[in-house]
């Protein structure tokens, strides 16, 4: 007898097909607000802190070069792989971590990291317009005066070391993750954490690594 035609078999639940991507559609939506709401509020934050320091020495308009410093070298970087951890804890959570590789989100981080240096560079030549009297096209000049390839090139690299080590940690700690017994929110602020620390431990490794090279001329 056909199983179709069993009357007394139980209908099997239709089984959604997981995407093929690196995140699913409400995965990646996530991980597309998070990128632009995290990149906007530490690009705001940092505009505020650098602005607040500057303004004691009536430095105010070379905010918007070193916060595009900062952002390109380490900010950009660290808010991608943020967003990254939070798609994956939602992957995790619902599910979907069981049927598709666990490292697939943070192959995206070298290509998201310039997406948030741009709006945290946008965000800090509009803090040094509107909140210091700066002009436009000022700030822009002491960014691509100031801001060396090298930043942008640091960054990446950052950002590359971190999607192979992070990536390989999900791999490693994939099960334990999904066997976690707790809510989106725990496991979101479980692997922001992680990522938080193991950003800061890459970060300092490749700072020790890059300075290691250079030349210590004596007195």
């Amino acid at each position: 007898m056909n199983q179709r035609d069993n009357p007394y078999q139980a209908p099997r639940a239709p089984v959604e097909p997981v995407p093929a991507g690196p995140l699913s559609r409400r995965a990646a939506r996530l991980f597309v607000t998070w990128l632009v709401g995290a990149s906007l509020v530490r690009g705001a934050a940092l505009a505020f802190q650098i602005g607040h320091a500057l303004a004691a020495f009536g430095a105010e308009k070379h905010l918007a070069w070193l916060l595009a410093v900062s952002a390109l070298r380490t900010g950009a970087a660290q808010v991608a792989a943020s967003a990254c951890s939070v798609a994956l804890a939602w992957e995790v959570h619902h599910g979907l971590g069981a049927q598709r590789p666990l490292w697939r989100p943070y192959a995206l981080l070298p290509f998201t990291a310039p997406v948030a240096a741009g709006l945290m560079i946008a965000v800090g030549v509009g803090a040094t317009t509107f909140g210091h009297g700066a002009t436009l096209r000022a700030s822009w000049q002491s960014i691509q005066e100031f801001a060396t390839p090298g930043d942008a090139l640091f960054g990446l690299v950052q950002a590359s070391a971190l999607a192979i080590v992070l990536g390989g940690f999900a791999v490693l700690l994939g099960p334990r993750l999904s066997a976690l017994r707790a809510g989106l929110l725990v496991r979101t602020v479980v692997a922001l954490l992680a990522t938080g620390l193991i950003t800061g431990a890459v970060q300092a490794a490749l700072v020790v690594f890059l300075s290691s090279g250079d030349d210590v001329v004596g007195p």
